[in-house]
């Protein structure tokens, strides 16, 4: 996100999504990578289709600089920018955050294509679950969310190398939904999501 550190260059702080108001009239997401921040816009046709369902089938999210974050109903699917790409290859199960939440993990696979490197399909066997002690309370971005939030964890149990990732579910809403994520997808790319108000991921 080039954009984004030229901006924290010419400030003290690095840009917030409260210092640094989303684009006006278009769904926005704030994608956090470690001090790099920016916001990313929907760029995807049903974001502009009158009565679409926003939060049906993936999303697609661009910055200035041309930095690609797909998600499925606020979970990653994928990341790509100059250089580098991480993706998931095949669609993933729905979710009863209820059930999940009441005890009851939801077990899937993912197919994961990274570059550069060549890696491609490699099997990511996952597991949904909810979060007893909570998220990663230490972000910043996680402050002001919602009061009915509650956390999920997504791991793989025998491969502790493949990244945890952490959702925050707004279950007053009906149906319940993601309103922040964070994944480390590989040891150097983690990154952190949060829809701008109005905006259903």
């Amino acid at each position: 996100m080039a954009s984004a550190l030229a901006t924290a260059r010419q400030v003290a702080q690095p840009p917030t999504p409260q210092t640094a108001p989303a684009p006006a009239g278009v769904p926005s997401v704030w994608v956090q990578r470690g001090r790099q921040g920016g916001w990313m816009v929907r760029g995807d046709a049903a974001s502009s289709s009158a009565g679409s369902d926003l939060t049906s089938g993936p999303s697609h999210w661009y910055s200035a600089d041309g930095a690609l974050l797909r998600l499925d109903a606020g979970r990653v699917l994928g990341f790509t920018e100059p250089g580098r790409q991480w993706t998931t290859v095949n669609a993933l199960p729905r979710v009863d955050w209820h059930a999940v939440s009441a005890g009851a993990p939801l077990s899937f696979a993912r197919l994961v294509d990274e570059q550069p490197g060549y890696r491609l399909g490699q099997r990511w066997q996952r597991t949904l679950q909810a979060s007893a002690k909570g998220g990663p309370h230490h972000s910043p971005l996680v402050q002001a969310l919602p009061p009915g939030s509650r956390w999920f964890m997504e791991h793989s149990p025998h491969q502790p190398q493949q990244g945890r990732f952490w959702y925050a579910v707004d279950m007053t809403l009906q149906p319940a939904r993601v309103v922040y994520g964070q994944a480390c997808v590989t040891p150097t790319l983690c990154l952190e999501w949060v829809a701008a108000p109005g905006t259903a991921l």
